[in-house]
């Protein structure tokens, strides 16, 4: 009985396994793409439902980035767009969770200052090749930007100071600054303000957590380091030509942008460009790590490191186009540490 038992069990499970696919995805040209894309992102789904519903989303998202790429190779663009590890989430979910930047009035919070003029600065800055920038990092499922923002402005200001690369810790501002949101948002200036009155752990005493959306209670693991930041300065709202001598200048600068377009999601290299980008509503906060001119397409960018991980555009950062209206915003809302 037990044999026979066993020899059934054996029996149905190419059958379980089988079933375990919707028949549509089965049956469809993409079966094999998709299962290798699972495969590559470590996808997996709760129910047969849900997977079909995934499959759908990616099925658009393959078609849509392919249509860009062929207007890419026709000279219609100036970037590329590929399938990535959101590929299977909808521009509304994808925006409720990875996008954390919230506006603040300007007329309360950004005493902006007129960047004293440089005279002649380089025609590309990069410093990121120069030591100022730590590695790419990862918010993962938190509306976290603003704290790997604020991170990355005052590791270029500690940097810039010491010539000491150091990483600090996002998980104490998303934890610990009360005044921003945690997962639910925030403003790089903020984070920025709060290292200058409580100082600053590194990102090995205090490690980021809350990459699947859930923030710790705010923890004192030892004795912060202080006088890293005394606060931050904003730049004139809308002003590329101040934004481009301040980064010549200062080093890595928190920026906000409207990174709402599924363009965005899909960015995989190229100068960025994206009309229907809005230049005030901003949802988004990253890191300015420098500027140039593309040598592909000519156009003037501005260099962003983003916190998505590696996997994600040109090995975690984007060029986005300069001196083109403020395009999605990159120079509204500037803002650099300072001591």
């Amino acid at each position: 009985m037990n044999l026979l038992l066993a020899v059934l069990a054996v029996a149905v499970v190419p059958m379980i396994t089988f079933a375990a696919v919707p028949k549509k995805i089965l049956d469809s040209d993409y079966a094999d793409l998709w299962k290798a894309w699972k495969s590559k992102y470590n996808k997996e789904y709760d129910t047969i439902a849900e997977e079909a519903k995934r499959f759908d989303i990616w099925v658009q998202a393959k078609k849509e980035v392919s249509e860009h790429n062929i207007k890419h190779e026709l000279g219609l663009s100036t970037y590329t767009q590929a399938l990535n590890e959101f590929s299977d989430m909808s521009a509304e979910e994808f925006r409720s969770i990875y996008l954390g930047h919230k506006r603040m009035l300007r007329s309360e919070h950004y005493a902006a200052e007129p960047f004293p003029a440089q005279g002649s600065v380089p025609d590309t800055v990069d410093w990121v090749s120069a030591g100022y920038v730590t590695g790419v990092k990862n918010q993962a499922s938190c509306g976290s930007c603003w704290a790997f923002s604020a991170t990355g402005s005052v590791e270029g200001l500690f940097y810039n100071t010491t010539k000491n690369l150091q990483s600090f810790s996002e998980q104490q501002l998303v934890s610990c600054d009360s005044y921003c949101g945690g997962c639910g948002g925030g403003w790089a200036e903020a984070g920025i303000t709060y290292f200058a009155k409580n100082g600053v752990y590194p990102e090995s005493v205090y490690p980021y957590t809350s990459g699947n959306g859930y923030v710790a209670p705010c923890q004192s693991p030892g004795t912060p380091l202080t006088g890293v930041v005394s606060g931050y300065k904003s730049l004139p709202s809308g002003d590329e030509n101040s934004l481009k001598d301040a980064s010549a200048t200062i080093g890595p600068i928190s920026i906000a942008i409207d990174a709402s377009q599924t363009s965005f999601q899909r960015y995989s290299g190229g100068v960025y460009y994206e009309p229907y980008c809005s230049t005030r509503s901003l949802d988004h906060a990253v890191l300015l790590v420098g500027y140039g001119t593309d040598s592909a397409s000519n156009e003037a960018y501005w260099l962003v490191k983003n916190s998505w991980g590696t996997s994600w555009g040109m090995n975690g950062y984007i060029m986005m186009i300069r001196n083109y209206g403020n395009n999605c915003g990159v120079a509204t809302e500037a803002s650099y540490a300072y001591l």
